[in-house]
């Protein structure tokens, strides 16, 4: 049984800014660190935050549909 849920657009736009201002910071954060003196270990981390994050951000974008 399949359950369809509506969201109006209030409802979207706090969907929205609760996944997006996280996300954001954690980018953020990310790039900031990218600009580091890393270890090759912790330069790794680093990338896999960042990548994930973006990933994660196509994913938001194509289920709000904004982009």
């Amino acid at each position: 049984m399949s359950t369809r849920v509506t969201l109006g657009a209030r409802e979207l736009a706090r969907l929205d800014h609760d996944l997006r201002g996280p996300l954001n910071a954690i980018l953020g954060f990310g790039r900031l660190l990218e600009a580091e003196e890393l270890t090759s270990d912790q330069r790794e981390c680093v990338e896999q935050i960042v990548l994930g994050g973006e990933r994660l951000q196509v994913l938001i974008e194509a289920a709000l549909g904004t982009a």
